[in-house]
């Protein structure tokens, strides 16, 4: 059987431990995903206003894709000097935020 002694564990290092040397940072990977687009107050009420016509004359009923195309296009008539142009998948995102 061992002795205490000779378990690692009770052993001192004889060498000095490595010095940290930082490592530069991976880039991050390349992301598809666009920054979310920036809303004016003028856009925000205009998105309520388009979308809240779109659901009443739908009945209270869920939008397809084609309403929140009109929602959009809608926004764009309301607020012209919008820049970026909003599409619908921002348009129903921004929605589901509010």
């Amino acid at each position: 059987m061992a002795s205490p002694s000779s378990s690692p564990i009770h052993s001192t290092p004889t060498a000095d431990p490595p010095s940290a040397v930082p490592l530069p940072l991976p880039a991050p990977p390349s992301s598809r995903r666009l920054p979310p687009p920036c809303w004016s107050n003028d856009e925000t009420v205009a998105l309520i206003d388009a979308y809240r016509d779109k659901w009443y004359s739908l009945g209270r009923g869920n939008l397809k894709a084609t309403h929140w195309q009109e929602v959009a296009d809608a926004i764009t008539h309301r607020c012209p000097n919008a820049s970026p142009v909003k599409t619908a998948v921002q348009c129903r995102h921004k929605m589901e935020k509010l």
